[in-house]
C-alpha cells in the first residue's frame, strides 16, 4: 500500500503554535493551522511543497512556476514529477531544501513530522502548516494559499466551486435509507476510520454511513469478527488502482474473509484510488464521485 496512506493513521502529529500573535492586528495576515501568521501581500517567488495534496493545490492555483521542490510522493499532476525532489514526507532532506532557498515551505500535519517542522523553523524558514481534516479545511487551505501566492481570485474560484458542488449534493439527498459502509484503509493490519476524518465526510456526502464512525481514535485497528457484527452493505478499500493484480488480491482476500457480510454476498466490494481519496485537496469532489458512482 502506498506509504502516503499509512501516514494517515501512523503519523498524525498535532502542531501547536508557539507564537504569541495576540498583539498583532490580523486583518492583514493569513493564519495557518498551527497559528503562524503570513502577510497577505507576501507573494513569495520560490516555494517548496512537502505533501502531495499541497502540490496538487499549488498546480490547481496555477502557481507551479513558483514551485522549486517537492517530495518523492508528489506525483500529480504528472508535471510535478519533473520538479526537484527534496526526499520523503517524513524525513525530507534539509540540506537540499536549504540549497533551493525557498521563501516559504508548505507542509501538513499528516505525513510530515513535528521534528521537520521545528527544524525548518529553527533554520529560519517560513513554514505554512495545513491540517485540512474536513472539506471546510480544504476550502480554507485553498483560499489561504491562493492569497499568499498571489492567486487570490483563482483560490476563491476553486473554493467556491467545491462549496457549490457540496451544497448541490446535500440538496439532492432524498432522505432514503443510508447505506452501511466499511472503509478499509489498510489490509494488514485491518485499519479503518472514524467520524473525525476527512474520508468519513466523503462517505457521508456519498450517502454512506461509516459503521466505525464512533470509534475512539481516528484510524482504529479492527478485527474481521467485528466487521461481521457490523454487517456493512458496501466495502471500499483504498489501493493503487494502477496495480490490477494487487487490487484483485485485496478484493479476493476481503471476500474470502468476510463472505457472509452483505457487501460480499451482494458483490458490493470496490477498490478506490488512494491518490484521490486520501489527498485532501482540489480533487475532493472527485473523491466523492468515486464513491457515489458505486450506488448510482
Amino acid at each position: 500500500m502506498h506509504k502516503y496512506i499509512l501516514f494517515f493513521f501512523l503519523l498524525f502529529l498535532i502542531f501547536s503554535s508557539c507564537n504569541n500573535n495576540d498583539a498583532i492586528d490580523t486583518a492583514d495576515y493569513i493564519k495557518d493551522d498551527a497559528g503562524n501568521l503570513f502577510k497577505k501581500d507576501f507573494y513569495p517567488k520560490k516555494i517548496i511543497s512537502l505533501a502531495p495534496n499541497i502540490t496538487e493545490t499549488i498546480y490547481a492555483l496555477n502557481a507551479d512556476s513558483l514551485l522549486v521542490g517537492v517530495t518523492d510522493f508528489c506525483d500529480y499532476p504528472p508535471e510535478a514529477k519533473k520538479k526537484d525532489k527534496v526526499g520523503s514526507m517524513l524525513d525530507p532532506n534539509l540540506e537540499k531544501i536549504t540549497a533551493l532557498s525557498p521563501e516559504i515551505i508548505f507542509m501538513t500535519t499528516e505525513g510530515n513530522s513535528k521534528y521537520t517542522y521545528l527544524s525548518l523553523k529553527s533554520s529560519g524558514f517560513k513554514v505554512y502548516v495545513a491540517n485540512p481534516n474536513d472539506i471546510n479545511g480544504i476550502i480554507r487551505m485553498i483560499s489561504n494559499m491562493g492569497t499568499i501566492l498571489g492567486k487570490k481570485t483563482t483560490g476563491e474560484r476553486l473554493s467556491d466551486k467545491i462549496s457549490d458542488e457540496r451544497k448541490n449534493l446535500l440538496m439532492q439527498k432524498d432522505g432514503s435509507k443510508t447505506l452501511k459502509c466499511f472503509m478499509v484503509i489498510s489490509m494488514n493490519p485491518l485499519i479503518t476510520i472514524n467520524k473525525y476524518t476527512y474520508i468519513n465526510e466523503l462517505m457521508e456526502l456519498s450517502g454512506f454511513e461509516n459503521v466505525y464512525k464512533d470509534e475512539f481514535i481516528e484510524y482504529p485497528n479492527v478485527t474481521y469478527e467485528s466487521v461481521f457484527l457490523q454487517n456493512p452493505d458496501y466495502i471500499f478499500y483504498v489501493c493503487d488502482t494502477m496495480n490490477a493484480n494487487l487490487m484483485s488480491e485485496n478484493r479476493n482476500e476481503i471476500i474470502k474473509r468476510l463472505n457472509l457480510v452483505n457487501a460480499c454476498k451482494n458483490n458490493k466490494v470496490f477498490g478506490v484510488d488512494e491518490n484521490i481519496i486520501s489527498r485532501p485537496g482540489p480533487r475532493v469532489m472527485d473523491a466523492v464521485n468515486l464513491l457515489r458512482l458505486k450506488v448510482l
